[in-house]
């Protein structure tokens, strides 16, 4: 069946996703060994000696790394005569931090960063590890690097360490070294990617869109780490890959804030209010960066700053989940699962503040390394959560397969009822001797009948209105030869080609002649219509019978809740969902046209079939529940009591 084979796609799906997970914990590893440096430890120094720093109050001898402050096109150089013998495919390697930076022997240029050939985007200038090809004719001359403010604020020109030796090795040196950031960011690439990959394999089971935007959230992030770790190979002479990176990274925060607003039962529209303003600001800041000459570390602290607003925001939406007075409503698991993301949650703002504090200080020379690792802890933290809750989904998927496949046999069995067939027997044999044709019409309509509730049983894959349609019929000729001008039944179908569960309309029509139309001594007439618009095939069921007193209301409407411990959906929390929908579009009024306050019974529901009061009391909450997760739709219920009741399902037409 079609539930069975989804089930089964699922778990092929967690198995390919555990695969990349385990590949990417095995890239991280690789990326971190690398025995470069016990191979080439003697072709390769770290040239941070011999120095002059000079500057516009003149010149010192520098200990590198070393921080400058100049103004909008000032620039500070660092001098040094280079060794009196220089091996061939030597080469001098430092991390530039978004200066404009030239290299010169005996005053000539042979190095310019950014150069010709690099396509610069604007006033970004990005942040690169930068090889100069240091040739033997240079022996013995004096070098000079000049490093230039191309910021309209005063600028921290971060001038770096130096490498100088054989060009291969510096280079695997610089891998060695950056392979630590760059696996991070791999990680949450990866991570990010599996995220939305889950998202979008569950999206019709479960609610999935605060999934989406922590996926989207983690895979910027790690997109733009990749990018600051600077791997060499992996970064070009194009500003493309940094202003990627950098959009990404202004995407963080609005996703971080959007996941509020989907996870979150309240405060949801100061969470959608701080996902626009993130937007509009990262906007701003990114279209001035382009056209206003300053250093876009600023955008970087922007964004940390805006991130961190929407961490802390969302730590107190898991903390009042958590701890305060929403936590009644949760189970003793999943509590303690959100008090977990809550405190791995709030090491984001630790580490960012601890970051700001290193980088202002100068004790660090490249930031993000606390960012980077309380980044991950709640990367893995939260994919943990992810793995569980959807190992749970999947499990759950069978209990609600089961479940529908149970309620579709007690509809069946609901319908066929004894004295009903006894009934129907005992019109057809009087009819035999006193109506021959109408007793063949009726055997005709009553061997359809049974013959598409057998048929149905099993069926979870949905039948076309039509057909439907025609089960309705034969019920209804039926009734008719039983109760004849009591029953007034109107059919209004403009459209019957689209899929429906099985059994899902005909016990509603039943219903409504049942407990509507026959409970008045005069009857009434009901009708059955169909049409469409843009988004939706919309069925009607509507009568003029009784309607929904208090009692029944109460008794059929109330939400009931199975008070467990079971995290993830069960088949009771699928059924209160689907009920908390249908309650979202449904208008129930007493006599006097007020509405119907519905009571909330503290017994649990029965979903064992065992016949008992409760149970019999979720007749419409199955066809509910059918309707919710066979056919993707809505209900809406619209009653008043003495006057009728009419029920609305839309179907969408496109499948979510």
């Amino acid at each position: 069946m079609k539930n069975k084979k989804s089930d089964k796609n699922s778990i092929i799906a967690l198995i390919i996703i555990l695969l990349f997970l385990v590949l990417s914990l095995l890239s991280f590893v690789i990326l971190n060994h690398d025995d470069t440096n016990a191979r080439y430890r003697d072709r390769f120094i770290k040239f941070d000696e011999g120095w002059t720093l000079v500057t516009n109050k003149g010149e010192t001898e520098p200990v590198l790394p070393v921080r400058v402050t100049t103004a909008y096109k000032e620039s500070v150089s660092l001098k040094t005569t280079l060794p009196s013998t220089i091996p061939e495919d030597t080469a001098l390697a430092t991390r530039n931090f978004h200066q404009i930076l030239e290299a010169k022997i005996d005053g000539e240029v042979i190095f310019a960063y950014p150069n010709s050939g690099w396509n610069r985007l604007g006033n970004i200038i990005s942040d690169e590890w930068l090889l100069i090809d240091i040739l033997p004719e240079y022996a013995g001359k004096e070098l000079e690097i000049s490093f230039y403010n191309s910021s309209v604020f005063l600028f921290s020109a971060f001038i770096g360490d130096f490498y100088y030796g054989d060009a291969n090795s510096v280079v695997q040196h610089i891998r060695s070294i950056t392979s630590l950031g760059f696996g991070m960011g791999i990680n949450m690439c990866v991570i990010g990617i599996i995220l939305l990959i889950i998202s979008f394999i569950y999206r019709k089971h479960t609610a999935q869109a605060q999934n989406t935007a922590m996926g989207a959230a983690l895979l910027f992030f790690g997109m733009w780490l990749t990018n600051r770790a600077k791997m060499p190979h992996f970064s070009t002479e194009s500003s493309a890959p940094y202003f990627i990176s950098l959009m990404a990274l202004l995407l963080v925060a609005p996703c971080i804030f959007t996941y509020s607003h989907h996870r979150a039962d309240e405060h949801k529209r100061i969470s959608l209010m701080g996902a626009q303003a993130c937007i509009v600001a990262d906007s701003v800041l990114l279209v001035s960066s382009i056209f206003i000459p300053y250093s876009v570390e600023i955008l970087a602290m922007a964004s940390y700053f805006m991130s961190c607003v929407a961490l802390v925001w969302n730590g107190y939406l898991l903390f009042s989940g958590s701890y305060g007075t929403a936590s009644h409503i949760h189970n003793k698991k999943e509590i303690l699962l959100d008090k977990t993301e809550f405190y791995s949650n709030m090491l984001f703002p630790v580490a960012t503040i601890l970051e700001v504090l290193l980088y202002h200080n100068m004790l660090w020379t490249d930031a993000s390394i606390f960012f980077r690792t309380g980044a991950l802890l709640y990367t893995w933290v939260y994919m943990g959560f992810v793995l569980w809750r959807t190992f749970m989904v999947v499990q759950d998927r069978t209990l609600v397969t089961q479940r529908l496949q149970e309620s579709q046999l007690e509809l069946m069995m609901g319908q066929i009822q004894p004295h009903f067939i006894f009934n129907t027997l005992s019109s057809i044999r009087t009819l035999v001797m006193v109506d021959p044709p109408v007793a063949y019409d009726m055997i005709y309509n009553f061997s359809n009948y049974l013959r598409a509730n057998v048929d149905n049983v099993t069926n979870l894959e949905g039948i076309p209105f039509a057909s439907e349609v025609s089960h309705i019929k034969s019920y209804v000729n039926i009734e008719n030869v039983r109760f004849g001008d009591r029953l007034n039944m109107i059919f209004d179908i403009q459209t019957d080609s689209f899929i429906v569960p099985p059994l899902s309309i005909q016990p509603l029509v039943e219903n409504a002649i049942k407990h509507g139309i026959f409970q008045r001594p005069s009857g009434g007439t009901v009708w059955l219509r169909s049409y469409e618009d843009e988004k939706y095939n919309i069925v009607e069921v509507e009568d003029t019978g009784m309607g929904f007193s208090q009692e029944d209301a109460s008794r059929i409407f109330a939400i009931h809740m199975n008070n467990d411990d079971t995290p993830g959906m069960t088949s009771n929390k699928v059924m209160l969902a689907a009920m908390e929908d249908v309650m979202k579009h449904t208008s129930l009024l007493d006599k006097d046209g007020n509405p119907i306050v519905l009571t909330k019974p503290t017994v649990k529901v029965n979903l064992s079939g065992n016949g008992s009061e409760e149970h019999k009391s979720t007749g419409l909450l199955n066809i509910f529940l059918r309707l919710r997760e066979m056919g993707h739709a809505q209900a809406e219920i619209y009653s008043k009591e003495g006057e009728g009741t009419k029920i609305r399902v839309l179907f969408p037409k496109e499948d979510i």
